[in-house]
């Protein structure tokens, strides 16, 4: 093997372990959820501060469960374990 190819093979480019973090934050970002909606039940975090969340960081989440009932079924499903 010619330190060529060696070199290359060193720097190439694996996407892997790239897309595997991006789905497990995905992941942990929708199911983060659950434990928010437990908070707000036992009164650690008030429904004002759910409400701004809601509006903020979960708005994608909200807008999927608008947008598509199975979604909201899905999302409704999982919230009411935590309760």
């Amino acid at each position: 093997m010619s330190d060529e190819q060696n070199i290359d093979q060193k720097h190439s480019f694996n996407p892997f372990p790239l897309a595997a973090w991006f789905s497990g934050a995905l992941v942990l970002y929708f199911l983060s959820i659950g434990p928010l909606a437990y908070f707000n039940e036992k009164g650690i975090i008030s429904d004002s501060t759910l409400g701004i969340l809601g509006e903020t960081f979960y708005a994608p989440i909200v807008w999927l469960t608008d947008e598509s009932e199975t979604v909201n079924q899905l999302v409704n499903d999982y919230v009411s374990l935590w309760k």
